[in-house]
């Protein structure tokens, strides 16, 4: 049986620990990383099956893909960090905001 990668997104040292620590308790593989272009070059490299963001720069720009790079657009991201009500707005967002398709 596989185990299911894991992106974890978060620039908080302690919270992508214990984070981390949990998901790989649960048998996941988890890849940790602490800035957008770390998390990006992830993405590339390791096709995680699931991307968990604390940022939602993260979110924008996976869905958005970026010249010359590749991954799947359409990975499952949950953003665990609320998004000013005025992005929300201005972005035309829903529940999952920004990273529904």
């Amino acid at each position: 049986m596989s185990t299911s990668a894991v992106l974890l997104a978060e620039h908080e040292p302690a919270s992508r620990e214990l984070l981390e620590r949990h998901l790989r308790d649960d048998g996941f593989t988890v890849f940790g990383a602490a800035w957008t272009a770390r998390a990006l070059d992830l993405a590339e490299r390791v096709s995680p099956d699931v991307v968990i963001a604390g940022e939602t720069d993260l979110c924008r720009r996976l869905r958005a893909g970026e010249p010359g790079r590749s991954w799947d657009r359409n990975v499952p991201v949950s953003n665990y960090r609320k998004a000013p009500t005025s992005d929300r707005a201005r972005l035309g967002g829903g529940a999952g905001w920004p990273c529904d398709r």
